[in-house]
């Protein structure tokens, strides 16, 4: 992962959405039917694989700090690549998918 990008395990995940010293985003990174099923508390769906992926993202707060998940950890991956890319500073993805984060 580049510079910026933090791969976290469902420890670290769980823990950081239950801390209250880091404010943090939380993007369900999988199709809305996938997010339809289930989603973390307070996380938004931004489907990586839609063609509007770049464009919704690139509205967001690129100061802020982000979390992203999907169903095995792959599609988090690709889309914190193109967030970085994008200048986004503290991008943290979960190697965990949103079954094994619930």
């Amino acid at each position: 992962m580049p510079e910026g990008v933090t791969t976290l395990n469902v420890a670290q995940v769980k823990e950081l959405l239950n801390s209250n010293t880091i404010d943090i985003i939380v993007i369900d990174v999988r199709t809305p039917e996938e997010a339809a099923a289930g989603m973390l508390a307070k996380a938004i769906n931004i489907d990586v694989k839609n063609d509007n992926f770049v464009s919704e993202v690139a509205k967001l707060d690129r100061t802020k700090n982000y979390l992203l998940y999907c169903k095995s950890g792959m599609r988090s991956g690709i889309a914190a690549i193109s967030m970085h890319d994008l200048g986004f500073t503290s991008v943290k993805v979960s190697s965990a998918g949103y079954e094994e984060l619930k």
